[in-house]
């Protein structure tokens, strides 16, 4: 069988769009990478002035998803937001940035328990060989 070089160009062609659309829809959403520091001052300008004397969060807004990896000798992280479910009597999230294996295994326990869902978890290995552990959860009524 003689392929072509328009199939084999369409072929390279759909293969690229796939992996593009991968990559996009991976980071779709997410903020840039920070440091403590960078994600603390933007935490920050999330919360304004704070009307009404209430976070950015307690306004209706909660993490929807965290990762971590390390970057230049240091721990960075990103997430995605985005505003809480309307029409629910009551709803309550955790996130945890930077869990050793123990913390880890504890919170996914503890909040699975307790009713919660694991929204979305990352992990990441440390120059020293240990894995650490990012995640939110979340639970609506």
């Amino acid at each position: 069988m003689k392929t072509t070089p328009l199939v084999l160009l369409s072929l390279l062609v759909l293969i690229g769009l796939y992996f593009s659309w991968r990559f996009y829809d991976a980071n779709h959403g997410f903020t840039h990478w920070m440091d403590k520091a960078q994600m603390d001052a933007f935490l920050k300008t999330l919360d304004g002035d704070k009307p009404g004397g209430k976070n950015f969060f307690d306004r209706g807004h909660w993490i929807t998803a965290v990762e971590g990896r390390w970057h230049n000798g240091k721990p960075e992280h990103r997430i995605r937001y985005g505003e809480t479910p309307k029409g629910v009597n009551g709803l309550l999230w955790y996130w945890w940035l930077n869990s050793n294996q123990k913390e880890w295994e504890g919170n996914v326990e503890k909040y699975a328990d307790d009713g919660f869902t694991l929204e979305h978890y990352s992990s990441y290995m440390r120059p020293d060989g240990r894995m650490i552990y990012d995640g939110v959860w979340h639970k609506t009524w």
